[in-house]
């Protein structure tokens, strides 16, 4: 038996109910969940009877569909809130109907000199395309 193994989702310890980081045997006999503290004061060692180390499987990329259709949700009710003007571009913050932030950045409009929080329309100027990720900050 390998001294780690992968899992969808850590369990929880079975000592305090935070994230399990290994699976065995304790110095009391049964085999049990443990976070780092409960394993260096409970478990006996790592290896084939002993114990493994739970790493966290990496979750799947999220499909371009999956980002348009979460984000299409939000954008309903979406209001600009602040910008900044650089040149020929702006940078926009927007809320979405959850409350939401996000940023759009270098967003260029066709005359620079009509670029206000009044001249932004939401379904022509910004699409789904334009957005930065609230989660991960990158841009869709």
């Amino acid at each position: 038996m390998s001294e780690s193994v992968k899992v969808d989702k850590f369990p929880k310890c079975d000592f305090c109910a935070t994230d399990a980081r290994y699976d065995g045997q304790t110095g009391m006999g049964p085999w049990a969940s443990m976070c780092q503290d409960h394993f260096d004061s409970y478990g006996v060692g790592l290896g084939t009877g002993q114990g493994q180390r739970l790493i966290e499987r990496p979750s799947p990329p999220e499909s371009p569909m999956d980002t348009v259709e979460r984000y299409s949700k939000l954008w309903i009710g979406a209001e600009v809130i602040g910008y900044t003007k650089g040149g020929d571009q702006m940078d926009v913050q927007i809320r979405l109907n959850d409350g939401t932030v996000m940023r759009v950045d270098g967003l260029v409009k066709a005359d620079p000199n009509h670029m206000d929080l009044d001249t932004i329309d939401l379904d022509h100027d910004l699409g789904v395309r334009d957005l930065t990720d609230p989660f991960t900050g990158e841009m869709v």
